[in-house]
């Protein structure tokens, strides 16, 4: 995979999931790297956006917590602009797959291919790349789009998906 038109190397029928790029998950647990994977992030966003290829925005909501803001943005960071005709949805549990609405989407959406984007790399991105293949999609994690408090975790954390079948890129 390029790191200079990412999309180029994703026929029709992929998507691009972006996961808890939230201004409050990057502060608590991603502080330092959490900026640099959303700018890569939203990068690779306006690629997929500019091939109209699917997009996907899942945001993370505490049990018992207040609902996140409505509306096109939500808590969403800045980094990673919703567009209006985007599809975005709240989870409680650490997958984007605790969403049944997700797999229905991409059914429809005849999609085989995930991108996923996002941060926490040991948590919901690794948990919802597990998930995508327990549904038979095909994974990829862009490297530079992911985050996590130290490079370890990080690293460690691809490496369990990447042994589970995901591509590491």
């Amino acid at each position: 995979m390029t790191t200079t038109d990412p999309a180029a190397d994703f026929p029709r029928g992929t998507a691009l999931l972006l996961v808890d790029f939230q201004d409050w998950i990057i502060e608590r647990y991603v502080s330092v790297a959490g900026p640099a994977a959303a700018e890569c992030a939203e990068n690779l966003h306006r690629t997929f956006r500019d091939r109209d290829r699917l997009v996907l925005h899942v945001r993370h909501q505490v049990q018992d917590a207040p609902p996140p803001t409505l509306g096109r943005r939500g808590d969403i960071c800045e980094a990673v602009a919703v567009e209006a005709d985007e599809w975005v949805t709240t989870k409680t549990t650490i997958s984007a797959f605790g969403v049944p609405a997700l797999h229905d989407m991409l059914q429809r959406a005849r999609i085989a291919t995930i991108v996923i984007a996002g941060v926490v790399t040991e948590a919901a991105v690794q948990q919802t790349a597990i998930d995508a293949l327990a549904r038979g999609y095909q994974v990829v994690i862009p490297t530079e789009c992911v985050a996590s408090s130290t490079p370890a975790i990080k690293n460690e954390a691809l490496e369990t998906v990447a042994a589970a079948g995901v591509w590491i890129g």
